[in-house]
Order: structure tokens, then sequence, then C-alpha cells
């Protein structure tokens, strides 16, 4: 007999709480997925935009970086461009074609700001040509750099130049020989006349002798120089002398001279430029307050003569000694028994004179022939304008006039002269800046400046002795003039 079981019965109420609660369950469960999903989505989003913007930062940094150093590469080749015409423009002002082209020679290159390993930037001059027409025409190129590696730029910038037609009006350079010959030469009015002026000739070369007369006067002759040659900018006098049989000399030249003051004075004023071996007995004027113990050497002296209070006031600004060793000046500066000549042939002076409104500034320099005296060869050169190793000067027919090149461009084969450095000046006349390679080679003079006035030169020499002095080879040399801007003549491609 089967027993019916009786089956537990559940009430309605708790079937419906049961039913509530594992709705709710799954709701919160399915709420959670969603929101996990919500977060992914976003980050996933974010992370986009955050990669988008990194990435457009920096394309806009580099490209503003690129920018900046392209636009530093074209300024640095620009300045080369500039440097270069400046140096171009130096080397066709020189006289010779040798001074020209030591020139040239040192422009190609690298040229950095900094240091070459560790440079902010840099410049290259490169394929640098010229032809010799009229004008001539110089081209070249100069490549600006900036960084390297990533970020390095190069702009190349193409040059032509005519360097003959840079100076906007101005003047191109010139060297003036004066007449050198005895009809043309006299001494200035006021001064001592000399005893004879007659022609003599070394290798060819023209020059003349002067003979003064007993008394021990100061010589001054004038050179005409005509109206059309005015000494008011800077320029540059030399002249070649010698005394063969003079035991006392004092022979060179006067500069920056006003030839009408003599009348009033008996000399005129200005500059003056000598070879010189005496003592302070023979022209005291001079020598003024020059320290006795070096008075007995010979020397190169720059003097003054300038009119005070309707006097004539001498003085001495600087002095070189020469009784050196090795000798300055081989084979003609001889000593016997501490009897200086100064002889055969002749030995060079050179003025280089820089005006301006409130002074002039004055370098010197001395040359020499071969000290063999055949007027022969050439010698050996070096780039130190200071020392006593250089080309010989020779006379010759025609004249070879050379000029001193600026200290920073001296090569050995613009090495004709030696650059004063001056052993004492006068600090009561002068004072001697210059650095470098110059230190005490440059003399600033504040009076002699008016250039209305003070713009001739002279020959000189001292008659203490009463022997002859030979002149050769006075000659002038002004540098180009800029007359301003001007149009120029530079295309940039």
């Amino acid at each position: 007999m089967l027993r019916a079981e009786k089956l537990k019965t559940i009430p309605s109420v708790k079937i419906r709480e049961y039913g509530s609660n594992s709705k709710r369950i799954m709701l919160r469960s399915r709420q959670k997925g969603s929101i996990l999903l919500g977060i992914i989505i976003t980050m996933v989003v974010m992370a986009s935009l955050g990669a988008g913007m990194v990435y457009l930062t920096t394309t806009s940094t580099f490209q503003e970086l690129f920018a900046n150093n392209h636009a530093r590469a074209y300024y640095a080749a620009e300045s080369g461009g500039r440097y270069a015409t400046a140096r171009i423009r130096e080397a066709y002002a020189q006289t010779t074609t040798a001074a020209r082209d030591a020139i040239l020679a040192t422009i190609p290159g690298t040229y950095y700001d900094g240091t070459a390993t560790n440079n902010k930037g840099n410049f290259l001059i490169s394929a640098l040509a010229g032809t010799t027409g009229s004008p001539a025409i110089v081209t070249f190129t100069s490549t600006g750099t900036v960084n390297s590696g990533f970020l390095q730029a190069k702009r190349l910038l193409n040059y032509s130049i005519q360097p003959a037609n840079q100076t906007g009006g101005g003047t191109s350079a010139q060297t003036i020989i004066p007449p050198l010959s005895p009809a043309d030469l006299g001494p200035l009015a006021g001064t001592a006349d000399p005893k004879s002026i007659v022609s003599n000739t070394v290798s060819g070369d023209q020059g003349v002798t002067i003979t003064p007369n007993p008394g021990g006067a100061k010589l001054a002759i004038v050179v005409p120089l005509g109206n059309s040659i005015q000494l008011t900018e800077n320029y540059s006098v030399q002249i070649k002398t010698a005394s063969p049989s003079q035991s006392k000399w004092m022979m060179g030249m006067l500069f920056n001279l006003d030839p009408n003051s003599a009348a009033t004075t008996g000399f005129p004023d200005g500059y003056g430029l000598t070879y010189t071996f005496n003592s302070s007995s023979d022209d005291p004027n001079i020598y003024g307050t020059m320290p006795s113990g070096d008075l007995g050497s010979p020397m190169i002296i720059l003097w003054q003569s300038v009119t005070v209070a309707g006097s004539q006031t001498y003085n001495w600004i600087a002095y070189k000694k020469l009784d050196g060793s090795p000798n300055p000046l081989p084979g003609y500066l001889t000593n016997t028994g501490g009897n200086y000549q100064l002889q055969n042939d002749a030995v060079a002076l050179v003025a280089q004179v820089t005006r301006t409104a409130s002074s002039n500034i004055i370098r010197v320099y001395y040359g020499s022939p071969n000290p063999d005296h055949t007027q022969l060869g050439v010698g050996i050169g070096d780039a130190i304008a200071i020392n006593d190793t250089r080309l010989y000067y020779n006379l010759s027919s025609p004249p070879n006039i050379q000029w001193p090149v600026p200290t920073a461009s001296w090569t050995a084969t613009t090495d004709y002269f030696t650059l004063v450095q001056w052993d004492n000046y006068n600090s009561s006349v002068a004072t001697s800046p210059g650095t470098g390679s110059e230190l005490g080679a440059v003399i600033t003079s504040t009076v002699l400046t008016d250039t209305s006035k003070y713009n001739g030169v002279a020959l000189y020499l001292n008659a203490s002795s009463m022997q002859p002095v030979d002149f050769f080879d006075l000659a002038i040399y002004i540098p180009p003039t800029t007359g301003g801007s001007g149009s120029g003549s530079v295309i940039q491609y």
C-alpha cells in the first residue's frame, strides 16, 4: 500500500521574496561589468588622445628647432660672406700682386663660434676664385652650419663681388712717388740751405745726395706733392737713406708737416723719423729728457717739432736701439770700436699714420737690402712682423715699392719690414697702447692733428758732421677710402 507523502508547502510570499533577491543579484553583477568596460574604454580613448597630443607637441617642437637652426645657419653663412668680402677688399687694396695673393690665400677655411669640438656654429669659406679683368670679379661660397647629428642645419650661399667697386664713390689705393731730383727739391722757407743736391744712382735706382753747409743746422728739404695730393686721410710714407762716410748721423724724413710754419720759426712743425747716432750735445732740443745711458746707441727716433707760444719746441716721442744682437741691419750698420756707421746703398724707414679728429696713431717699420750689397736675391721672410727675419728690400730700376701689410695678415711673402717695438716712449707727449704682437709698437700723439695744415712731407738731415746723405725711393701710400656704403657690387645667391 502506497504511502502518500505530504508535500511541504512554501508560502507564496516567500517565493516572491526569493525571486526578488535573485533579480537584484543579477542586476548588480551586470552593473559591475558595464562600469569596468566603460573605464577600459575611457582609458583607451584618453591614452590615444595623449599619444596624439605628445606627437603633435613633439612635432611642433622639432619644427621650431629646425626652423631656428636653419635661420641660424643662414646667418652664419651670411656672416662668412661678409667676413670674406671684407678680406677680399683688403687684399685688392694692396699695392703688389704678392701682397694681394698672400691675403687671399688665408681666406678659405672653417671659422668657429666657440671651438671645433663644442661649437655654437661655424661658416666655411670655399671655392674662392677670381678673374683678372677690369674690374676683377671674385667668387666664393659660404656655408653656415649649426649643431650636429639629427638637429644639424646647413645653408650655402654663393657670392660674386667686384673688389674694385666696393667703395661707394670713394678712392682706390694709390702709391705716389714724388719727383726726387735736384731740380724738384729745395729747402723750406726759413730753414738752412744745403751746400748741394746732386743726383745719385745705385743699381739703376735714381736718388739724390744732399751735402749740408757747415754750422750744424737741421735741414728740411721740401718735397713738392702738388695740389692734387692731400695727406688729409690715413697714409704711409717711406724713404731709403744712408750716409756712407758719417761717423755721426741723423737722417730720414718729416711727415704731418706744415711747410708754412718754417717761415716764422725757422723750422717746420711736424713729426720726424730718423736713423740716428748722435749725442745730447749734437741736438739737445730733440733728445731732451731721453735717458743719458741710451744716447750712445744707434737708434730709430720718432720725434716732434711743434710751435708753442711763437717758439719752436722739439721733443723725442719714442726710440728703438739698433745695437742689439743679431744686427738688425746686417751689412749696413757697422761698428768699429763703438763708432757706428750707417753706410752703403740705403735702408728703409716707413711711417704709417692713422688720422682722427683728435690724434695721430703712428706705426713705424724698417727694412734693408741684401747684406752683400748686390741688390739681388729675395731673402727669407716669415709671418712675424716684429723680428729681424725678413725679405730683402733692394734698390732697383724701376723702384720696387713695397708696403707693410696689417699685422694680422703678415706672411712670409709680404715680410719686407720689421715693425718697431719701441724700447722707450715719452709719456709726457704720447701714449703707447697696442696688444699682442703690436704691444709697445703703436704710438698715439695728440698734436699736429689739423689735416688742413699738417699734410706735407720732407727729407731731413742734421748737418752736424757736414757729410753727404743719400736718399732714394721716397713714396707715399694712400689706402682706399669708402666714401659711404655705396651701391656695392656684391651678389649673393
